[in-house]
Parts: C-alpha cells; sequence; structure tokens
C-alpha cells in the first residue's frame, strides 16, 4: 500500500512538470517533465494558405480556360497558342479610344481575368495610413480617389511608367471598378469586332463568377454540405459545455448579450455603507437606462445611475488600454434603428432568432430569405435594413437553454457565472465520464482554447493517468498554468521585462553618480516606489528626501498595502514606500482602516484624493495598486479575504477553470477522494524567490519539475490549520462562504508559514529527475523549403542564383565581399554590362565604406538600370551565382514558361535507420520526400529504400538496429542522447542533442566557444549504437529491435 501523496503540475507552452511529494512526511516521490513541440497556429496558417493558394490557382485556371472558350466561339481566339505582349497594361488603356487587332483583344480580356479585384469589402475608415503597410480596405480606399476621372488599366500603367512596379499591395481594387472598365473597353471594341451585347455579359458573368466560402466544396465532395447554410453553420457552432445535446449560442444573441452584461455587474463590488453589490432594482436600472440607451456603456455612466464614484466600483473587466470594459448590447441598437415598432425589441425570442440568421448567412438575398421563414412580418424596408447589418459573427460557449436557466439567479442573486454552477451543481456534459476507465483527453477538443493550450492540457491528462497507474490516486492534484499563451507571448514578455530592467538599472547608476552613493544598487525596490510616488510617504504625505534615502535606508520600509496573509500578493502592486513610524502604526491594517483611526497623521479623504490624482498621472501607480491602496472592506471579514484569494491565489483564468472542472467531473463520477486545486503563478513565484532557487535554474528542462514540486509543497502548506479556511477556497473557489471574522496574520506569522528555506532542502536535494521527449513520426511534414531557385550551369556544374537584399544597408557586408572577391558572380556582370559599370562606379568610389552603396544611397539614392534616356527602374537587389546545388527538389516541370531548371532546397529530414554490419556500422537517411501518400496512408516504397541501403552498401545480412526518428533516444557510444536528424545524409552525419538540456545552454553555463551543436560520424570506428525510449512519465526503456523497419503509416499517426 503506497503512502497518500500531494500532485503538483507545472502546465507550460511545451512542457508539463510533475512532482510527487508525500502528503505526511513531504518527502519527494518522484518527478520530471514530458516535453513536446508548440501547437503552432502558425504550421497550420501555412498549410491552410498553401492548400487555399492551390485552389485560387485551381480555379483561376478553370476561368480562363472559360473565358478561352468564350473568345473562340467568338472568332477573337483560333487554335490553343496564346497572344503574348511585354505590356499588357498599354494595350488595355489604348483599347479604351482605339481599334485593338484580335489578338490585342485577347492578350486584355485574359490579362482581366486573371486578376479581377476584390468584391466583398465595403470601403470605410479615417483618410490617414497608420503604418507603411496598409490594409486591404485602406488600400482599396486609397485607389478608389486615384480613380477619380480615369479607369484602373490608367491608373496602373501610370505607376508603371513612374515606379516601375504594378504588382503588390497598391494593386488592390475593387471588381466593381475593374468591370467598369471591361465594359468601355468592349463597348469601343464593339464598333471593330463582331461583338454582341451577350458576349460582354458572358464575359463580366465569368469574371465576377465566384464560389463564396460558405457555400463550401463543389457538388459530390465528402467534405461539403450540399449549399445548405444552416447546416454548414451547425457544423461549426459546436455544442454546449454543460448541455451537449443544444448548440451554442450565436455570440450577439440578445439573451448572450444579457447574460454576459449581468455577469458583469455581479462581478462589480462597490465602495458605500450598505450592501457592496447592486440589488436587483440597480442592476434593472443599469441595463435599461445605461446598457439599452449607450452604445457603449461606460463606468462613468454606470456609476452615475446608481449615485457613487468611479473610484467606489471595483471588479470589472478591462481592455487592452487597462480602460473599463463592459459588454454592449449591439444587436438591441442596431434594431433600433431598423423596427419603427417598439414592441419587436421587447420580443427576446424573436431577437435571438434574428441573431442567428444575421450571424448564419453571410449574403443579402439568404438573410431576406431566411426572414421570409419568420411568423412574423417584416416590411421590405425593414428587411433591407436588416440584410444590411454587419459584424455579426462567432457562438458564445453556452446555449440558450443553458442562458436562460442562468439568468433568473443573476438577476436575483449577487453571484457570477461560475458560481453558480458550482451552486446549481452543474458540471461538463460532454461525455459519459461513468464509463471512462481513465481520465478522458477527448473533451479537451471542446475547450474554447488556443491549439497551444489544448496540446498542453491533453499531454498534462496523460501524464496524469500514467502517475495514478503508477502510483494510485494522489490526496490533491493542484495546478499552476502558464501565463503565456504561446511562444510569442513569451518572448514579449520577457522582452518587457528586460526592457524594464534595463531602465532600472540606467537610473540606479544615474543616481549613483549623481549622489556618490554605491548603497543605490542595493536599493533598487525602495527607489523605484520612491519615484512611483513622486517622492512622498503614503501614509503621512511627508517628503521623503532622496538623498536620504539613499544614506539612511532604515528610516524608511516597504509596507505591504494589504497584508500578506490576506492578500497573498507579494508584487510591486502591493508595496509602498512609507516613513518606518508610519508602518509600525499601521500594522496588519489597510490605510482605511489605519487613516481612520487615532494613530494616523492625515485623514483618509486627503489619502484619498492625494491617491486619485497620483493615479491619474503617466507612470505612477496602476489600477491594481489604486485599488489596493483605496480598498474600504473590513478585512477581518473572511468573505472580504475569499475575494483576495480567488484574485491573488486561486488561478481563476477560463483555460485553467476548464481542465479543473473535467478532472473534478471525472473525481466525483467515480466517487474518488481526490481534490483539484489551481494556484495563481504569482505565488509561487514568490516562493521560488524566497526559498533561494538559483537564477540560471531556467537554463535546461529540470526547472519545470523544480515548479512542480514547489506547487505540490505550496499545497502542502495551506493544511496548516491556521490556514484550513484558504484550504477550503482552494478545493472550492466558487463555493459561498459566511462573512465571519477572521484574524489577521501578522508578517511575522507569514514569514514562518512561507519563507522558511528549510521547507525547499527536499526540493533542492532531489537529483533522479526524469525527462520524455514527443517522438515526431508524422510523415506527411514539409518536405523542403518553400524558396524556389533558379539556376545556372558553370562548367557542367549546376549553381543556385541567390539574392542579394537589403544592398543599401549600413550593416550589409555581403555586397563588399562579394565584389572584392568574385565580381563575375553577378548576374549582371553577364548580362547587364552597361548597369555593372554604374554599380562598379558606386563600389569603388566610396570603397572606403563597409557597403559603398549605403554611402552612395544616401548622397545619390537608388543605383538605376542602364536606359537610353536614362529613366531605368531603381536596383534594389543583386543576383548572383551561389552554392551549388546538391540534394533537391526538381520543380520545373510546374512551371510551364520556365527555360531554365528550378529546385528547391533543404530536403527535410523524416528518420534514420541504423544497421550493424560486418563492415560497423551503416545508416539509411530517409527524407520527407521518400515518403509516398495513398488516399487512406503513406508509405515508404520498398524498391527506393532497398536502393538506398545498396547506396550504402547494407547488404541483407545486416542487423537492423534501429529506425531514429526527431527526439527518440540513441546511445551513441555509451553516452545517451535525443535525436535531432539527418545533418548530412551523404557524409553520414547526424545531429543530436542533450536529453536533459540543448546543448546550446549548456555551452553558455559552462563558457565552451564551439559551436553549440552535437554532430556524430555514423562510421566504422563507432562502437556502439542502441536505442532507448521512455513511457510518458520519463522512465528509460532499452528498446527491442524490430525484425525490419515500418514502411507503412497511418494518415492520423501522430
Amino acid at each position: 500500500m503506497r503512502n497518500s501523496y500531494i500532485l503538483g503540475l507545472d502546465i507550460g507552452i511545451t512542457s508539463v512538470g510533475y512532482g510527487i511529494i508525500d502528503r505526511v512526511t513531504r518527502e519527494v516521490i518522484d518527478a520530471g517533465v514530458r516535453l513536446f513541440p508548440e501547437a503552432n497556429v502558425e504550421n497550420n496558417e501555412g498549410r491552410r494558405s498553401k492548400r487555399g493558394a492551390r485552389r485560387l490557382k485551381r480555379r483561376r485556371i478553370h476561368r480562363l480556360n472559360r473565358i478561352k472558350q468564350l473568345l473562340k466561339n467568338a472568332g477573337l481566339l483560333e487554335g490553343d497558342v496564346l497572344p503574348k505582349s511585354t505590356n499588357p497594361y498599354e494595350i488595355r488603356v489604348r483599347g479604351l479610344r482605339s481599334p485593338l487587332t484580335k489578338d490585342e483583344l485577347v492578350i486584355a480580356l485574359l490579362h482581366i481575368a486573371k486578376r479581377r479585384g476584390i468584391h466583398n469589402i465595403n470601403i470605410v475608415g479615417d483618410d490617414e495610413e497608420t503604418d507603411s503597410t496598409l490594409s486591404t480596405t485602406a488600400q482599396l480606399k486609397k485607389n478608389e480617389k486615384a480613380l477619380k476621372g480615369q479607369f484602373v488599366c490608367e491608373l496602373q500603367l501610370d505607376r508603371l511608367a513612374n515606379a516601375h512596379q504594378v504588382r503588390g499591395e497598391k494593386n488592390r481594387f475593387k471588381t466593381e471598378d475593374i468591370v467598369k472598365e471591361v465594359r468601355a473597353l468592349l463597348q469601343q471594341q464593339q464598333n471593330f469586332h463582331n461583338i454582341d451585347n451577350s458576349f460582354v455579359e458572358q464575359y463580366i458573368a465569368l469574371l465576377e463568377s465566384r464560389r463564396t466560402y460558405y457555400e463550401g466544396p463543389g457538388e459530390g465532395s465528402p467534405y461539403g454540405w450540399d449549399g445548405d447554410i444552416k447546416k454548414w453553420y451547425e457544423m461549426l457552432m459546436g455544442y454546449c459545455t454543460y448541455f451537449p445535446e443544444e448548440l451554442r449560442s450565436v455570440k450577439y444573441a440578445y439573451t448572450a448579450d444579457l447574460f454576459n452584461a449581468l455577469n458583469d455587474l455581479n462581478n462589480l463590488v462597490i465602495t458605500r455603507d450598505d450592501n457592496s453589490k447592486l440589488t436587483y432594482a440597480e442592476k434593472y436600472h443599469i441595463i435599461e437606462n445605461v446598457f439599452k440607451q449607450k452604445k457603449v456603456p461606460t463606468l462613468k455612466q454606470i456609476a452615475k445611475e446608481i449615485g457613487v464614484n468611479e473610484s467606489d466600483i471595483k471588479g470589472y473587466r478591462i481592455n487592452k488600454s487597462e480602460k473599463p470594459l463592459f459588454t454592449s448590447f449591439k444587436l438591441y441598437h442596431d434594431l433600433k434603428s431598423v423596427f419603427s415598432d417598439p414592441t419587436k425589441l421587447e420580443d427576446i425570442d424573436l431577437l435571438d432568432r434574428i441573431a442567428v440568421v444575421l450571424t448564419m448567412y453571410q449574403d443579402a438575398e439568404s438573410m431576406k430569405a431566411a426572414l421570409n421563414t419568420f411568423p412574423e412580418v417584416f416590411s421590405e424596408a425593414e428587411k433591407e435594413k436588416l440584410s444590411a447589418l454587419t459584424g455579426y459573427a462567432g457562438t458564445h460557449r453556452l446555449s440558450l437553454k443553458c442562458m436562460n436557466l442562468l439568468i433568473p439567479d443573476l438577476w436575483q442573486t449577487s453571484l457570477n457565472q461560475m458560481e453558480l454552477f458550482v451552486k446549481l451543481n452543474l458540471k461538463p456534459q460532454k461525455l459519459d465520464l461513468s464509463q471512462c476507465h481513465q481520465i478522458p483527453t477527448q473533451l479537451v477538443d471542446e475547450f474554447i482554447l488556443s491549439p497551444v493550450v489544448k496540446r498542453a492540457f491533453t499531454q498534462s491528462i496523460k501524464v496524469i493517468n500514467a502517475i495514478i497507474q503508477k502510483y494510485g490516486l494522489p490526496d490533491d492534484i493542484i495546478i499552476e498554468l502558464a501565463r503565456e499563451k504561446n511562444s510569442a507571448d513569451k518572448r514579449k514578455f520577457l522582452n518587457q521585462l528586460q526592457k524594464k530592467n534595463e531602465k532600472a538599472r540606467h537610473e540606479i547608476n544615474t543616481l549613483v553618480a549623481q549622489y556618490g552613493q554605491p548603497n543605490a544598487k542595493r536599493l533598487v525596490e525602495k527607489i523605484t516606489l520612491h519615484q512611483q510616488q513622486e517622492g512622498k510617504c503614503l501614509y503621512s504625505l511627508k517628503d521623503i528626501p532622496l538623498e536620504q534615502l539613499l544614506k539612511q535606508p532604515y528610516l524608511y520600509e516597504v509596507d505591504h498595502i494589504i497584508p500578506r496573509s490576506v492578500s497573498f500578493d507579494n508584487s510591486m502592486q502591493n508595496k509602498v514606500l512609507v516613513l518606518a513610524e508610519e508602518n509600525a502604526k499601521k500594522g496588519n491594517q489597510t490605510p482605511y482602516q489605519y487613516l481612520n483611526s487615532r494613530e494616523a497623521s492625515m485623514t483618509y479623504p486627503e489619502f484619498k484624493q492625494h491617491i486619485l490624482n497620483l493615479s491619474k498621472a503617466k507612470d505612477r501607480i496602476s489600477k491594481k495598486k489604486r485599488n489596493y491602496l483605496l480598498e474600504e472592506r473590513d478585512i477581518n471579514k473572511f468573505d472580504v479575504q475569499k475575494d483576495f484569494i480567488n484574485r491573488n491565489l486561486v488561478d481563476t483564468r477560463y483555460a485553467t477553470r476548464e481542465l479543473a472542472s473535467l478532472l473534478k467531473a471525472y473525481f466525483k463520477t467515480h466517487e474518488l477522494p481526490v481534490k483539484v486545486k489551481t494556484i495563481n503563478g504569482g505565488f509561487t513565484h514568490y516562493l521560488r524567490k524566497v526559498w533561494k532557487f538559483d537564477k540560471d535554474r531556467n537554463k535546461g528542462y529540470k526547472h519545470h519539475a523544480e515548479d512542480a514540486l514547489i506547487i505540490a509543497n505550496a499545497d502542502f502548506l495551506f493544511k496548516n490549520q491556521t490556514l484550513n479556511k484558504i484550504e477550503a477556497i482552494l478545493n472550492e473557489p466558487g463555493r459561498e462562504v459566511e462573512s465571519d471574522t477572521v484574524k489577521v496574520q501578522s508578517e511575522d506569522n507569514y514569514q514562518d508559514l512561507f519563507e522558511n528555506t528549510k521547507k525547499a532542502f527536499a526540493i533542492k536535494n532531489f537529483k533522479d529527475f526524469k525527462f520524455s521527449h514527443r517522438v515526431d513520426q508524422k510523415p506527411n511534414r514539409q518536405l523542403v523549403n518553400d524558396t524556389l531557385y533558379s539556376t545556372r550551369e558553370v562548367n557542367e556544374d549546376l549553381y543556385v542564383v541567390q539574392t542579394l537584399k537589403d544592398i543599401y544597408s549600413k550593416d550589409n557586408k555581403d555586397v563588399k565581399r562579394l565584389f572584392d572577391k568574385q565580381p563575375e558572380k553577378f548576374l549582371m556582370f553577364q548580362h547587364d554590362p552597361e548597369t555593372f559599370k554604374k554599380f562598379e562606379l558606386a563600389m569603388k568610389q566610396y570603397a572606403e565604406e563597409k557597403n559603398p552603396l549605403a554611402r552612395y544611397y544616401e548622397e545619390q539614392g537608388y543605383i538605376t538600370k542602364y536606359a537610353k534616356k536614362g529613366d531605368g527602374p531603381p536596383v534594389k537587389s543583386l543576383k548572383y551565382i551561389g552554392k551549388k546545388v546538391g540534394k533537391h527538389l526538381d520543380v520545373t516541370g510546374d512551371y510551364e514558361d520556365s527555360n531554365r531548371k528550378l529546385v528547391k532546397l533543404s530536403l527535410k529530414s523524416f528518420r534514420f535507420d541504423i544497421y550493424h554490419t560486418d563492415k560497423g556500422y551503416k545508416m539509411v537517411p530517409i527524407t520527407y520526400l521518400d515518403v509516398q501518400k495513398k488516399e487512406k496512408y503513406y508509405y515508404i516504397p520498398t524498391e527506393k529504400y532497398e536502393a538506398l541501403k545498396q547506396e550504402k552498401g547494407i547488404n541483407q545480412n545486416a542487423q537492423f538496429i534501429g529506425s531514429f526518428y526527431y527526439n527518440d533516444l540513441i546511445e551513441f557510444d555509451g553516452e545517451l542522447y535525443r535525436v535531432i536528424g539527418i545533418n548530412n545524409g551523404d557524409k553520414n552525419l547526424v545531429e543530436l542533442d542533450m536529453v536533459d538540456i540543448r546543448y546550446k545552454e549548456y555551452c553558455e553555463l559552462n563558457s565552451i566557444t564551439t559551436t553549440p551543436r552535437i554532430v556524430k560520424t555514423i562510421s566504422p570506428k563507432t562502437q556502439s549504437i542502441e536505442k532507448y525510449t521512455t513511457d510518458i512519465l520519463g522512465n528509460l526503456y532499452k528498446a527491442q529491435p524490430g525484425k525490419k523497419p515500418q514502411f507503412i503509416f497511418n494518415k492520423d499517426e501522430d
């Protein structure tokens, strides 16, 4: 019988750290890290955009073929050979007023049909450009102005003549503008060719025809929905979290807006003598007089409606600019301008059905048709206005049934939606959990989360299942989820932190130089607070001279605004710099409690006004700190303490709640006594700091497991008898509590509970961390890099043509290096000697410069191509003969008009197979290009594989050791490594990495200056190669070699 244990989970973007401690002794039982690649949305976007590009290309070819047939039927085109021109824009312009030949007319009509404009974007927005790259809408608007008095082709020809460029972002026009040109062109050409009005209309119909995205694939496609838009949209909507038989509501249904608005209002906390929550009457008046009257409700309007100051209201959502954010009744306000009969606005069912139509159907005719099926009668004017409404998209996570069940309680109580789910015992019902013998991962797909978080949750559940299978049920599972949504978000956070720290260092160094006080470097926190507070003690408003602070820092102390035993917040948001005597008098009180006592040297109204003024100034105090300073509730009441616990200790984010709800539902269904808790990362960050973990601990993967052990220990701490009420909130964050009085712990007691570094000894002494890397065996990855290279033959060898960009940049060293070393490699040298002379002159004129072209550009602008009239286009890049072509993918056949061989380089490694022969170890390299696709599976052709073996000298008697994919484990000459892939198949080089840390980080930690890559050669000198594997917890096993490699892969194999 195993001891009871606590399981801590540190869930990140690409890792799940787990830590298991004994519930009684706190000894570490096990710890490890599961590592996996980020579910990168950009990879999906890349594949999606390529599919889209292929689809557009197919449809363009189909459209052009139909137009060619139309031209043949009209006698304009004979045979399959198309006429060509170097300047179709000039032909189009000339055709507006002069006769064209048949060939020229064909050239013009086919050229127009290739790019026929954008048809479904309404031009809105301001005149001002706010970015160097305009949005499609802004560019359309700009082009609309430029087209005044001229046709599209005239504007394009003008741009070609002056800017030497037409294509690109500026070449965005509305289809209707293209059609205007076509009508003018064909009307003129009807005078010279046998073209009737029927031909004109047929051509325009082909030009304008489009398959809208909501029509889906054509008839017969297994992925289609037979043109039934309602069926299509219901496929996208998904089902309610709590009532899985019900579809989710559309996002802007009136019921959804009311539900969200009431939830917003129930989250508000009002500082006043009587009730701190809104009453039913107050909510009713706010909904009727604010939300229904103002398109964008504001905090000021709400405060005015209930007769309080804005600063008295807390608990509202904020936008990215930290401004108060409330639900806007978009549908209601839109319909106010549609219906003359106000009674229709009171029919909630009607409003919800209208919201469905506006969201589901994407064109006016479909909307009108759907509205005609309503039992209510709409006038033609009303239908016209309704079908013109825009901005309706998306779904709510709940169904109308679920929201209507909760709305009465949202009106009558002060509970928010999550508290009501707990009160009504509503649990996610997506799957019959009673039939699941372990925690199911399928439900994660139903969460409204990013792919990044979904993958992390799926891996977390697999880790939990494996731990339960090995160690039995835990007493507690405590979870910390990373604050970052993805790696880009993490990089942004770290960059901002780095800039902030750099700024602080600069300011400290300035103070050291100014006052000659090296002591400043040890007073960063106090100096930062001094600046934020404009040099005043906030509890007395007395000045704090900076020089005195630097010389006699003991006179001033950093106080926690709300005692940490209540707030659980050790951040700068909860700290102020005050006189030592003021801090001593304040004790464990809030500023409100202290400043209303006889001990205070100023009044609370004076203090409040100063804080409000300070919060208006830039870079002074945040909204959160302002709310701490102006907290007027009694923190001795446990219902108030619960609010701080939920805010700063419990992680109440949607993503964390969803995972916790699933785990709780599973354990409750099976009547298993496991408690699931979520903890805010800020608190565990504080524990890491006070328990003095190394600053370099983030190097390698071990720290994820250490964090999990810290999280498990945090749960252990809350089992202290003095904190049993707090543990109850951790168990059930949404439960109601009594407002009984609880003693606020002193700072000494708080430090004794949490800051004793002995509590971290077991973690620091633990060495047996385990690591599990998710192996990638998926066969349908990208075959090669996307870059397309032209080639040139030099001395019977094939070389790629490469391009130098940013040639006028001061930091570009490549232009000068290549010019000095081998100028004949520039294509310009061979094919455009006159322009090369101009380039050569510039390079020699400023030869002393790091990049001569940068200096030339500063003084004379771009180098231009040689032209007799001196009006050649600017030279912005340089092509040159690059490296010799090695392994490549020949794509010349994909480009009909190419007279050069076109290739794509850098074949991606799929795996390598190791064999042991009588001449030592040998390798068979396999790229993704070697993997072929069938309808239901992927495979490696046997004949291809045998040819590769023969090429490597591997006979039939060789012993197969194993196939090594990305992240597989390989023991090479007695050392265990993680496989990265093939470095050079021809030279039998493989790239490896360390298992517990990236080799690059290892080099940084140990000051190793060699290339931070591990490359090994498979050769006769290789002593031994073995394959190892791990389970999801990182337990290591020697893999048994199969009789032969795997050649067939399921399409869903991952």
